[in-house]
């Protein structure tokens, strides 16, 4: 989170952590730095997160989890052992555990990885990787931030186009929605 960032209650959060630049086709190329070593907050920036009831996340990073806090750290046994190395101890340790009830079907969760992708969808904070672009020319700035998924009954994600609007009035989420369904006001 950047110093002194003004992030208020009910916000978009755009993560900028500069990692687009090793996605492919950039200058700087590399898809095993890009998907395997990227930056991720943990669980106690999620809590914050719904504390704050920021309506969706964005990063620009293969996963809004940390790498070694998904799936990466089984299939990579070697960048496992290496983040071991660092931090002093392996990523399910780091990392921890977090346990919920899913809101379906009632169930108890105890899992070690993907919070942002379990926790965080059931409670209904959503997020967006893979961002990039031209994220440089809204950095620090209050923008209205526009997602434009695929239209499809049932999807679960998709690509979606992501847009900042750095110069828009005082507009509402909901004046957009309508005016994306030619809803006149």
């Amino acid at each position: 989170m950047a110093t002194g960032a003004d992030i208020r209650e009910g916000d978009i959060l755009v993560l900028h952590t500069g990692w687009h630049r090793f996605y492919e086709g950039q200058s700087r190329q590399d898809l095993v730095r890009y998907f395997c070593f990227h930056p991720g907050p943990g669980l106690a920036t999620l809590h914050w997160m719904l504390a704050k009831k920021i309506k969706w996340l964005a990063m620009d990073t293969g996963s809004c989890d940390h790498p070694m806090n998904t799936s990466i750290r089984k299939m990579r046994p070697d960048i496992a052992a290496q983040f071991t190395r660092q931090h002093g101890k392996p990523p399910e340790e780091f990392f921890g555990s977090f346990e919920h009830v899913h809101k379906r079907s009632g169930r108890r969760v105890v899992a070690d990885m993907f919070p942002f992708h379990n926790l965080a969808f059931q409670e209904g904070l959503l997020h967006a990787e893979n961002i990039g672009g031209d994220i440089e020319l809204v950095l620090g700035k209050s923008c209205l931030v526009g997602a434009f998924p695929w239209r499809y009954d049932g999807l679960e994600s998709c690509p979606c186009r992501i847009l900042a609007f750095p110069d828009a009035p005082d507009t509402t989420i909901e004046a957009v929605g309508a005016a994306a369904r030619g809803i006149k006001s």
